[in-house]
């Protein structure tokens, strides 16, 4: 288990909210933490309060879970795969040859 600091948390926090994955945050979030108050107010939650709840939710959550086990429960892979491609869920994106592509355009830019 990876402890994050305060700051650490915050930046976590900031950087995994989306509310789009409320629901697979809730489900992780209750078998960690099954008794917790923020379960019965998500259990009530409507699209004035969610986004705010998810950020309550991601911060407790980062005190038990690592950001490798909330990508995880989310279905995306955080790392490279094989074939030189990022994972960021549904497009994967050739890093490589975009990084090309801006260096090229840069140059033309320069010169």
């Amino acid at each position: 288990m990876t402890k994050y600091t305060i700051a650490e948390r915050q930046e976590l926090k900031c950087k995994l909210a989306d509310v789009k994955y409320f629901e697979q945050d809730l489900q992780l979030f209750a078998k960690l933490y099954p008794h917790h108050v923020i379960n019965d107010e998500c259990k009530r939650a409507n699209k004035m309060n969610k986004a705010g709840l998810h950020s309550r939710m991601l911060y407790v959550l980062l005190t038990r879970a690592t950001e490798e086990q909330i990508m995880t429960n989310r279905g995306h892979a955080t790392k490279k795969d094989q074939s030189g491609f990022m994972n960021t869920g549904k497009i994967k994106t050739n890093v490589n040859g975009w990084m090309q592509s801006l260096r090229r355009l840069i140059s033309r830019l320069q010169s």
